[in-house]
């Protein structure tokens, strides 16, 4: 008989794109908060040193990172490889995104993570499919071995619909009440931690929608998850 066995799955995802206002922060806080829920502790980084939204929306879980700095990168790209199995996950700032890929590409910084094991996760973003079929072309060809995931975030990209599906892997964030973000933000509360029907929103309608919310976004990335293991699947006779 043989036995199938999956590998461990030690992903470093960057929430990434050239443009501001995109979703990225959401993005990462989302991923953060699905390890969480999921048990495990994510190594996070927000490399925004001017306005640290993810280390704030997160109780101060994500490191801030100055990418300007020669301590900032080594803090950053030093991090992200170090050994452990916990996630990692990194809001990248707009402004850092062309530098980060410069300093990617000069340290060969994917084929040294491939080689530690580690699983390269781009989430890109943008405002139109139509730039996010280009920036996600122009990805693939300068980081490599890495996975591109095209994200559709309904708040903010346009021409949202079918045509979505002409990108081979892409996360769907579908639309969730403004009011209830703001409520979450007012009472300082996780996401996840804001459909407990004891600690978390007081409106029961907006508990069922946030939790309705987060279990489409989460069964997302379980698939991502479950793809990368049975990607690197082996068969044990015995």
């Amino acid at each position: 008989m043989r036995h199938v066995v999956m590998s461990g799955w030690t992903p470093i995802f960057i929430a990434c794109g050239p443009l501001a206002n995109a979703g990225k922060t959401l993005s990462a806080r989302l991923f953060l908060e699905f390890c969480r829920a999921s048990g495990r502790s994510p190594l996070a980084f927000d490399v925004n040193p001017h306005d640290a939204e993810l280390a704030a929306t997160t109780s101060g879980a994500a490191h801030i990172v100055n990418l300007s700095t020669t301590a900032g990168q080594m803090r950053l790209f030093e991090g992200m490889l170090q050994a452990g199995p916990e996630a990692r996950v990194v809001d990248l700032w707009h402004g850092s995104y062309e530098p980060f890929l410069d300093l990617m590409e000069q340290m060969e910084f994917a084929s040294e993570a491939a080689r530690r094991d580690f699983r390269l996760v781009l989430l890109l973003h943008g405002r139109s499919l139509e730039d996010l079929d280009i920036q996600a072309e122009q990805l693939r060809a300068r980081i490599n071995p890495a996975e591109t995931i095209v994200v559709l975030n309904e708040h903010i990209c346009e021409s949202a619909g079918p045509s979505f599906a002409r990108f081979e892997h892409s996360l769907s964030i579908p639309v969730l009440a403004p009011s209830i973000l703001q409520q979450l933000a007012r009472m300082r509360l996780g996401l996840v931690e804001g459909i407990d029907a004891e600690r978390g929103l007081h409106s029961m309608v907006a508990r069922s929608c946030l939790r309705d919310w987060l279990t489409q976004i989460f069964a997302q990335f379980h698939c991502i998850e479950l793809r990368h293991r049975l990607g690197a699947t082996t068969f044990n006779p015995g």
